[in-house]
């Protein structure tokens, strides 16, 4: 029998919401522009439930980088971020891999690559990339990028183990997709490849439609001299009560300060530079649905549960006496999606309720 031999990754808005209303006996001719506000409305507020639990869901637990810099205390953390998984972050010394050759669809490559902070790689036409080719593979861990001017990019971090069949890396070799990211002048942003590559090619390239103007590119190992080290948190009452914030030395604490609009993250003690990269694991906030033609950022075993629990939420209030019905289905649906959002091979079940950093 023939099969499509396709499988779908993505749902709309749209059509979660006219299955959620179908359900609800509303046909989608019916369904008013209240209506549709109403459920959008809907959606956002459930993934924002799911996401302030108090498990983090897998599908929503990110992987973040920041750059230590000798004195200072405090960070930002990114703005999707709810909280640091606390039993994973850890402090590190990492290494710049050259050793290779620089090339770009245009402007100065090796500037990129060079220890001089007044040389820039500008391009001229939108859509560039720069890279870097290595004598054998290397893979590498950490891409920090570092604008020469404020401009926001929307990056693809791309590698390709054997080099010199042409300018085009094969699109299945994407190590990273970064999202549209805001980037300040002579301020490295960081991103951590989640699963590395060994190789030869490693190259950054725009896709939003923005020029190039790179004052460095790092793309760093970690130090083979200088392991990782765990870090321990601690309370707000803690932190409050260490007399000498400023004091200088290895970082062996964090605590969150979790503020509005954005958590700040403090270390203790003081970088003192010996270190250069913090990588840790959050619980992210799942981008808001802003249009109905938007795909949601949602796992396609947490779909039946989606489309349920916003049937549930419109019958309350369009078809109430169907809600006891739609309810019990929701609830049965989440349970379903909940016993999936495992981790196999250790004993820790992970259930509902993968940025980069200055």
């Amino acid at each position: 029998m023939a099969t499509s031999n396709e499988y779908a990754s993505e749902i709309s808005a749209l059509y979660a919401i006219d299955e959620a209303f179908e359900r609800c006996l509303i046909s989608g001719n019916l369904i008013s522009g209240y209506q549709l506000e109403s459920a959008k409305k809907a959606i956002n507020a459930i993934l924002d439930q799911w996401s302030n639990a108090n498990y983090p869901s897998l599908y929503l637990v990110k992987k973040g980088l920041l750059q230590l810099i000798r004195g200072q205390t405090s960070y930002l953390l990114p703005s999707n971020c709810v909280d640091i998984i606390d039993k994973e972050v850890t402090v590190l010394k990492s290494l710049r891999k050259l050793g290779g050759t620089a090339s770009s669809s245009s402007g100065s490559a090796g500037n990129a690559f060079s220890d001089d902070l007044t040389a820039f790689c500008t391009q001229t036409e939108p859509n560039g990339y720069i890279q870097y080719i290595y004598p054998q593979g290397v893979p590498i861990l950490y891409v920090g990028i570092m604008s020469a001017v404020d401009a926001d990019y929307k990056l693809l971090i791309r590698s390709k183990y054997q080099s010199g069949i042409g300018n085009i890396l094969d699109p299945l070799n994407v190590a990273l997709r970064t999202p549209e990211t805001a980037y300040l002048a002579n301020q490295t942003v960081w991103w951590a490849i989640p699963a590395a590559p060994s190789a030869q090619v490693w190259r950054i390239q725009e896709t939003g439609g923005a020029t190039l103007n790179i004052n460095k590119i790092y793309f760093n190992i970690n130090s083979p001299t200088q392991p990782s080290r765990p870090l321990a948190r601690i309370s707000r009452s803690s932190y409050a009560m260490i007399n000498n914030k400023t004091q200088i030395g290895q970082v062996s604490q964090f605590q969150v300060d979790r503020n509005f609009p954005q958590s700040v993250i403090n270390f203790y003690l003081n970088p003192d530079g010996t270190e250069d990269l913090v990588t840790y694991n959050y619980n992210a906030y799942t981008q808001e649905v802003v249009n109905f033609t938007q795909d949601i950022e949602l796992p396609k075993r947490f779909w039946e549960a989606l489309v349920s629990e916003l049937a549930a939420r419109m019958a309350e209030k369009f078809a109430p006496h169907l809600y006891e019905q739609k309810r019990s289905a929701a609830d049965q649906a989440f349970a379903l999606a909940k016993g999936q959002d495992v981790e196999h091979g250790v004993n820790l079940k992970i259930a509902p309720t993968l940025e980069s950093q200055m």
